[in-house]
Order: C-alpha cells, then sequence, then structure tokens
C-alpha cells in the first residue's frame, strides 16, 4: 500500500541503483568502437561507468554525467535501467541503441527548446521513435534523467514495476492512469498514452504529501519489485 510514512527520503532515491555486470559493458563498448569511433557519447558513458562497474551505480551517477552531456547521459540511462545489459541476456539490441545516443541528446534539446510545453506523451513517443524496440519503460528514464520539463509536470520513470504497483492499488491516488492501463494483463501499448495522466497524478498526490514526485515513483517501484533484483 503507498502511504506517505513509507516514502524514501531524496537521499536515498539519489543512491538507489543495481550491481551491475562489468564484463557486459564492456561488450557494449566493443560493439561501439567496431561498428564506428564516432559515437562518443556512448563510449564517454561507458568509460564513466567502468570506473564503478561491479559496484552499485545509483541515480546520482546517471544525473552527473547526464547534466554534463545529454546524449552520454541518455546512455548511462539505459545502462542503469539493466544492470545484466538487457533483457534476459539479450545485450546486442541495447547496444545499438547506444548508437543513437546523439539522436536521443538532439529529441531531448528539441523539446526542451518547444515554445511551449510538449505533453508527457508527446515526448516519450519522440524518444521512442529514435531506436525500435527501445520502448517507454527506458525512454521515460532517458526524460528523467534529462530533467525533462513536461506540460503535466517533472518527467519521472515509469517502468513495468511502477505500473504494477498502479494497476493493483486500491486508492484513489491514481485512479485516472489505473482506468487508462485498463484491467487486462497487457498494458505496453497503453504506457506511452498514460504517461501524462501518471505524471498529473503523482504530482498532485506530491503536493498533497509534500515531498517530491519522485519519491512517489520511487515508493511505487518498491511495491512491486522482485527484493532478490538488487535493487535498493
Amino acid at each position: 500500500m503507498l502511504a506517505r510514512d513509507n516514502l524514501l527520503p531524496l537521499t536515498a532515491i539519489d543512491a538507489f541503483g543495481a550491481a551491475h555486470n562489468a564484463a557486459v559493458w564492456e561488450k557494449h563498448r566493443l560493439f561501439l568502437a567496431a561498428a564506428d569511433a564516432s559515437f562518443g557519447a556512448a563510449i564517454r558513458s561507458l568509460d564513466a561507468f567502468r570506473t564503478v562497474c561491479g559496484s552499485k551505480l545509483t541515480r546520482k551517477h546517471v544525473f552527473d554525467i547526464a547534466d554534463i552531456d545529454t546524449a552520454a547521459g541518455a546512455a548511462a540511462a539505459i545502462i542503469w535501467g539493466f544492470p545484466r545489459g538487457g533483457l534476459r541476456g539479450r545485450w546486442q539490441p541495447f547496444a545499438e541503441a547506444f548508437c543513437q545516443a546523439e539522436r536521443y541528446g538532439e529529441v531531448i534539446a528539441g523539446i526542451r527548446e518547444a515554445k511551449s510545453k510538449v505533453t508527457a506523451s508527446e515526448a516519450l513517443a519522440r524518444l521512442n521513435a529514435v531506436q525500435p524496440g527501445i520502448g517507454f519503460a527506458t525512454t521515460s528514464k532517458i526524460a528523467y534523467f534529462a530533467h525533462l520539463p513536461l506540460l503535466e509536470g517533472k518527467a519521472l520513470i515509469y517502468d513495468s514495476n511502477v505500473i504494477l504497483a498502479i494497476k493493483h492499488s486500491q486508492g484513489d491516488e491514481f485512479k485516472r492512469t489505473r482506468a487508462a492501463l485498463g484491467k487486462g494483463s497487457t498494458f505496453y501499448h497503453r504506457g506511452t498514452p498514460s504517461y501524462g495522466s501518471f505524471i498529473s497524478e503523482a504530482e498532485t498526490l506530491s503536493h498533497s504529501w509534500n515531498v517530491a514526485p519522485e519519491q512517489i515513483e520511487a515508493a511505487l517501484f518498491q511495491l512491486s519489485a522482485n527484493p532478490r533484483s538488487g535493487w535498493n
């Protein structure tokens, strides 16, 4: 159950992460180097992470990279979200996504520079279009670590753990988002369209509880994440 007393402090959220497999990230780096040495942002990101691989990679690590280099931050966000290097050992699609790091940076810049704030769903749709197979669970992380300001509020992580916690909740805090996600077990195609309502409802609840929106998001993640997954 989501409760104000169970929220992590912001310092704990900055330290939130999981141990990563250094050997897998070296595969990514070698893939990029073999493909084209011009993928500088992704290479720089992987070099930065190589110094801490094997230990826990935190949200603060990613923010530190993204604050200096938006494109490298996009690659770092992908790395942070997949401690094992990909889904069930499939590392190459993610290495291919790193090849698009500069493009992610361009899309982020376009959203930031828009004359009026872009909606959350539109922002994700633009980021989703960069690399086939890299969807909202990852692109919401890219948006979050880029500090993207969206029409509904600040970008937040919106992955399967957050969504499952919302779908299984009983309260009114995320009533619109839960309705947008539907009742079935399949929600992937509803993730991007429901992102705006999630941010809006997280903003409303954060104001009501006088906390940061990312504290709400992290609490939802913890409600659903497998305790054996290594995230803490």
